[in-house]
Formats: C-alpha cells, structure tokens, sequence
C-alpha cells in the first residue's frame, strides 16, 4: 500500500500500491509473521502447559512478540523457558499472510504433576480474563529451544495465543 504523509490526502484515503508496506506489515508481506492459539484442559491433579518450540532443524530463529494469557480460573499463570519438547505436537503456527505457509516452530502442550521450565514471568489472573505479555524487545528463541505457557495451579484449563515472527 503506498502511504504519503499520514496516509490521508485532504480526508479521503491515499493512493494504494500493493507493492509498497510501512513497519510490521513488511513482516507479514515477507510471509514471516505467524499466530497461533492453544487451548489445554484440566487434567486431576496436574499443571498444563503449552508451549512454542523451535526445533534444531528449522533453520530460523523465532522472535515472539505478544503471547495472550487467559485460565478457567481465578489463578497464577507463568512465562518461562523450557528447552525440551513437551509430549504433544498440536500444530504449527498459521501465517499471517492468508494462504502462505504455516510456522516451522511447533506448539506443543502437555499435562504433569509439576511446573516445567525455568519461570521469566507471572500474573494473577481472574477467571477468563485476558492478560497480554508484550515485552519490550522481543522474545528470542534459536533453534532447540522452547517458550512455555503455565497454569500455577492443578485442575485448571489454559488457553493462549502466541503472535510471533521467524527469521
């Protein structure tokens, strides 16, 4: 889309060039932005976690750039890193160029009787609320290494949404 100015000539929209992106939307031309979101259930007795792993062989470095939190329950949620693969593959991310490949890093999610990973950030979260993490820079994964998603509490679903950019 080419823009001059701040995109408006005397009110009315600009001329448009789909040849030409401003910021992030080069990204997405690049066909390099993905999105995913992960819904994990409540197992008896057990924490769930989802996470986006960046296998050894994908060739790309994963920059992640807003991850969205929300339990079924009024509950701690955590951010960490864990650098193994959790047991199941539910996908890959969907890019954000309709139509164009899906993410070569994997989402993978997993119950167990303990929190995994190495904890970079909490919140306390109401009951289906919805908490944005967006850090200043973003969040490097190379290859072989993972980001998890936590509950802090047992018997509790967890759903997430991951927006991030291979490169």
């Amino acid at each position: 889309m080419k823009i001059s100015g701040d995109g408006l000539a005397n009110g009315a929209p600009a001329e448009t060039d789909a040849s030409q992106f401003r910021g992030r939307d080069v990204v997405s031309q690049a066909e390099a932005g993905f999105s995913a979101a992960v819904w994990v259930g409540a197992v008896s007795s057990e924490y769930c976690q989802i996470q986006l792993f960046n296998p050894a062989s994908s060739g790309v470095v994963v920059l992640i750039d807003k991850i969205d939190l929300s339990p079924s329950a009024d509950m701690r949620m955590y951010v960490g890193q864990y650098d193994s693969r959790l047991g199941s593959d539910v996908g890959n991310g969907k890019n954000l160029y309709s139509g164009k490949s899906d993410s070569l890093s994997e989402l993978r999610s997993q119950t167990d009787v303990s929190i995994l990973g190495a904890e970079v950030y909490s919140v306390y979260m109401n009951k289906y609320e919805f908490y944005t993490v967006a850090p200043m820079y973003p969040w490097i994964l190379p290859e072989n290494t993972g980001m998890i998603v936590g509950a802090g509490t047992v018997n509790i679903s967890i759903r997430t949404s991951i927006f991030f950019r291979e490169i």
